[in-house]
């Protein structure tokens, strides 16, 4: 960790957040981390009515359809914490009001600063107690504590939720093997959430240092435990999920990046002062 803060890309300022497990410094750096995302079309109507945070819609990609991303993580090292996983499940949005990108998905790879389009999380389940309380105490993810696989070699990727109250039973599942790859950059993130009903705008700063690559689905295909009844099962089988096959996915085994701290949008619904 200690070499990591001497490279100019960690070396940015940083402040303490109090939270209920102890202070936590942002932003958050992650020095190791492998990921994969992998990204699913989804019907427009459905995926709207799975956001409930006000000042936000679903940006279409075509006329009745948008993208949903299906993002795992393995952390292996960072400033605050223990090593840890975490599966985000996100749809494409924008503030309400704002034209809509014509290229919404070129628009993704913009830096932050250059784009209003990010994701808007609907589920985020993690493996650590801190991990967990960051994450709603300081952006308002819905976050939850569980058990999750993550297990990427070559082109076969495995990864599970699994139960909380049922450790070896999985909620969903997501496997099989990547298809045709071309190296690809690894885009940074813009984040919208809700916290303390105000909308929150947050971006994550990506490197790979060994690079990306951007791969057709293979036979990746995505499992739901449709039989409990859980939240996050149920909301991506609204999404006609269960057994589906991505589009696409992009995955890494050197990502680094800075989760920055969100700031406050004003919306018509709720103006800052």
């Amino acid at each position: 960790m200690t070499s990591w803060l001497k490279d100019a890309f960690f070396q940015v300022a940083t402040h303490p957040k109090q939270i209920s497990t102890g202070p936590m410094h942002v932003p958050v750096r992650y020095f190791d981390a492998s990921s994969l995302i992998a990204f699913f079309m989804v019907d427009y109507a459905k995926a709207s009515a799975l956001v409930d945070v006000t000042g936000i819609e679903v940006v279409p990609v075509t006329e009745n359809k948008a993208l949903f991303a299906l993002a795992f993580y393995e952390y292996r090292s960072l400033t605050d914490g223990a090593p840890y996983n975490e599966v985000g499940a996100c749809v494409v949005v924008q503030p309400k009001g704002m034209k809509p990108a014509k290229h919404p998905l070129m628009e993704l790879s913009l830096p932050p600063d250059r784009r209003q389009t990010g994701m808007h999380i609907l589920h985020l389940p993690v493996t650590t107690v801190e991990a967990c309380a960051a994450g709603k105490e300081i952006w308002g993810y819905p976050k939850f504590v569980t058990s999750i696989n993550f297990s990427l070699s070559d082109k076969e990727f495995s990864g599970q939720v699994m139960h909380q109250d049922r450790p070896q039973s999985s909620l969903l599942s997501l496997t099989g093997k990547l298809g045709m790859g071309l190296p690809a950059p690894w885009a940074d993130l813009v984040l919208y959430s809700s916290l303390n009903d105000q909308l929150i705008r947050a971006t994550a700063n990506t490197r790979t240092l060994d690079g990306a690559t951007f791969a057709t689905a293979g036979s990746l295909k995505l499992s739901l435990d449709l039989v409990s009844g859980h939240p996050m099962a149920e909301a991506l089988n609204q999404l006609d999920l269960d057994g589906a096959s991505p589009i696409s996915a992009t995955y890494t085994q050197s990502l680094q990046l800075r989760l920055n701290e969100g700031v406050v949008v004003e919306t018509e619904e709720n103006p800052t002062k």
